[in-house]
Formats: structure tokens, C-alpha cells, sequence
């Protein structure tokens, strides 16, 4: 095993993949997180500032998106296990 698995797996929930297909979920996810972050501070500026309640299209949007990549069996994704 790489040294960079071991210094990865160190404070992690999951476990470490096997492959490096698992690096591109986790920035997506990051991703995801981030644009709902900010999709949030517009909505509450435009309510504040405007009175407005914008839709929420976007952000539902982007929840099915992340709760589609969280819903994917970790065996799929080549996780190891007992590793």
C-alpha cells in the first residue's frame, strides 16, 4: 500500500478506494456542497435586499445530484475491503 493511501485513510469515515475513480466523487461532492453554499447566500441576499423569495430549482437540483453520487454502493466503486 502507498504511503499516500495510508496518509488519506488516516481521518476518514469511508475506507480507502482501490482506484483513483473515488478522487473525482469526492471533489464533485465538494463541488455540489460548495455551488449549494453559495446558491443559499444569493437566495438570502436577494430575500434581504429585495424582499423576493427565489425558486428553488437549482438547489433541489443540485440535492438530487449529490444524493445520486452518495447513493452509489461503495463495492461499485472499487472500495477495498480489510485493506
Amino acid at each position: 500500500m502507498s504511503a499516500a493511501h495510508d496518509e488519506l485513510s488516516d481521518g476518514g469515515d469511508l475506507p480507502m478506494p482501490c482506484g483513483s475513480a473515488s478522487i473525482a466523487i469526492v471533489r464533485d461532492l465538494d463541488t455540489i456542497d460548495s455551488e449549494l453554499r453559495l446558491l443559499a447566500a444569493v437566495r438570502r441576499f436577494v430575500r434581504d435586499e429585495y424582499g423576493v423569495r427565489a425558486s428553488a430549482r437549482l438547489e433541489d437540483d443540485l440535492l438530487d445530484e449529490r444524493g445520486a453520487l452518495t447513493a452509489i454502493p461503495l463495492a461499485t466503486l472499487g472500495y477495498c475491503s480489510g485493506d
